[in-house]
């Protein structure tokens, strides 16, 4: 059958296109988002989609969210494998990520994708409920070192015994004290003088560097790697704990340090 109506044709074409009209692929406010999934509670053709990192979403996520994460390698081909029928509201933390996503989903076909306005840092700014959500985990617990350099180490331990009581072996002072939170735990802050030839400073310039003690070591470095803060070196492991060290962005190393204060 020929047809001659240019008017018939743009209709036959909006008919066939209408699956896949760019009110489809939208950013929505987290009220609608709330709003839908109310509505898609039960729904197994509706998936809330969060494109965090996997230690962000360990650290709380919305109610039945699929962690698929932006960063990994493998993110368009495990796009390239879901339902591309199904309606799907995607959120990252912000909206950068999500924002992409939106636009390769609809390269790849799928029908019903929203984003989520403001993603899961105004979800939780907003005191929306947060499942999964981990003990939150504390980052700097104390001071576990003062490190400085000095032009003759043993002769300022000398001096600082002599004048000021602090008596020092191979590798400084350890004050002890016990936990705040938990007096039977008892923890220590190590004080040592350093050649001025040192090493262990760098890349840092600096004088001085502190030792902080942290809780999760590994759990950390990965959350301060994603924040994009200058990691120097590996994880290191002894039997007295594990340390990792960073730069501040005045050039100042840092150590950071998950003790097994028993062993010391």
């Amino acid at each position: 059958m020929k047809i001659n109506s240019p008017f018939l044709i743009v209709a036959i074409l909006l008919i066939l296109t209408a699956g896949c009209s760019d009110s489809n692929f939208k950013t929505i406010s987290q009220e609608k988002a709330v709003l839908m999934m109310e509505e898609n509670h039960h729904n197994a053709d509706f998936m809330v989609l969060d494109l965090r990192t996997p230690a962000e979403y360990a650290e709380g996520h919305i109610e039945g969210a699929v962690n698929l994460d932006f960063k990994n390698e493998c993110f368009t081909g495990s796009l390239e494998t879901m339902d591309r029928d199904k309606t799907y509201l995607i959120h990252c933390r912000t909206v950068n990520k999500a924002g992409k996503t939106l636009d390769i989903m609809k390269e790849l076909g799928f029908k019903e994708v929203y984003l989520m306005d403001g993603g899961f840092k105004a979800w939780k700014e907003n005191d929306r409920p947060i499942f999964g959500q981990e003990t939150e985990m504390k980052r700097v617990t104390g001071v576990g070192g003062v490190f400085f350099k000095a032009e003759n180490p043993e002769g300022l331990k000398d001096w600082y015994h002599d004048h000021l009581g602090i008596e020092s072996d191979l590798y400084g002072h350890l004050f002890k004290w016990r936990e705040h939170d938990n007096p039977d735990q008892i923890g220590s802050t190590t004080w040592a003088p350093f050649t001025d030839k040192t090493e262990y400073f760098k890349p840092s310039e600096k004088q001085f560097m502190i030792n902080y003690r942290v809780e999760n070591l590994e759990k950390l470095m990965d959350l301060l790697r994603e924040e994009g803060v200058e990691i120097v070196g590996e994880i290191e492991s002894y039997p007295y704990g594990k340390f990792g060290w960073i730069m501040d962005p005045e050039g100042n190393k840092i150590e950071l340090w998950e003790p097994v204060d028993e062993n010391l």
